[in-house]
């Protein structure tokens, strides 16, 4: 996709964010299934990896850790220490993922570095949180792929966990996906991992049915011609007409190719897990988790 056309979209989901903040987090407050398999394979990896903390999760019935019950017993260590989980989630929203960590891991120390383009969005997750240390970035992370092919964000090697969740379906543009992926990568240190899931709406008919009359419909309301790629559609929000949000559905068979492309490029990645959870076919989210060796 050409970078003017990357830019147009690009600027219809952050006016969409900015109009819709408060509905669309209304929306996005439980964690998702897949964060569940996905974190329980790669905390204790990492907390091995940077200094073993004891175990001692108490979990309800959905799976997250009680936090009093899984207090007791449980060396805290403090959060200025070598053992600190350092995390950077790409696209942050409304925290709700911090909080899910927080929450599962109740003894573990983390650090995230949360970066989105939609202040409003971490605004809205933000009050009461007591996880850990939260510093918030603004950044316009599409005008930054679009500026510099290596990184969104200033830091390599400083983190032991990137994620990137709801987010990878609104970057335009294979390449700038794949340099989204590079740049995850190359945030985290040796022996980290990254997350980052890929939307697959249309496994859900009803959904895939939505998505092709909002495009029709909302593609003529365009202001310019947009050489949109297969995969890419304009969707709706909550029936308001004027809303519009430009998505990408990565199918299984991009998802490989990205995964190849970023190995040649980081011949250190390995791919620990892929899976597919979520919605309610449970199948609404590509998952891939990717160790740096």
């Amino acid at each position: 996709m050409n970078t003017d056309d990357a830019r147009y979209l690009a600027a219809l989901n952050e006016r969409f964010y900015r109009l819709h903040a408060d509905s669309f987090s209304d929306t996005r407050h439980a964690p998702w299934q897949g964060w569940i398999r996905a974190c329980d394979r790669v905390v204790p990896a990492v907390r091995e990896a940077i200094g073993h903390v004891g175990h001692g999760e108490a979990f309800d019935e959905v799976g997250i850790a009680k936090r009093g019950e899984a207090s007791d017993g449980i060396e805290r260590i403090a959060y200025g220490s070598s053992s600190v989980v350092r995390v950077l989630d790409v696209a942050c929203g409304n925290l709700r993922f911090e909080r899910f960590l927080a929450a599962r891991y109740p003894h573990v120390p983390f650090a995230f570095d949360a970066v989105d383009s939609c202040v409003e969005l971490a605004r809205l997750g933000s009050g009461g949180f007591t996880g850990g240390d939260v510093r918030f970035e603004e950044r316009d992370l599409i005008g930054m792929l679009l500026e510099d092919p290596i990184s969104p964000h200033s830091c390599e090697d400083a983190y032991d966990l990137a994620v990137c969740f709801g987010f990878m379906h609104h970057v335009p543009g294979f390449e700038n996906r794949l340099r989204l992926l590079e740049a995850m990568m190359r945030a985290t240190r040796p022996e980290g991992f990254v997350v980052a899931t890929f939307w697959q709406f249309t496994n859900d008919p009803a959904r895939a049915a939505k998505a092709r009359r909002d495009h029709a419909r909302l593609a003529r309301y365009l202001g310019r011609p947009i050489a949109f790629e297969p995969g890419d559609f304009l969707l709706g929000w909550q029936g308001d007409e004027a809303a519009v949000r430009y998505c990408h559905e990565a199918d299984d068979e991009e998802i490989d190719r990205l995964v190849a492309a970023l190995g040649r490029r980081m011949p250190d990645t390995r791919v620990v897990d892929r899976f597919k959870s979520d919605g309610r076919t449970g199948d609404l989210n590509a998952y891939i988790v990717l160790k740096r060796a």
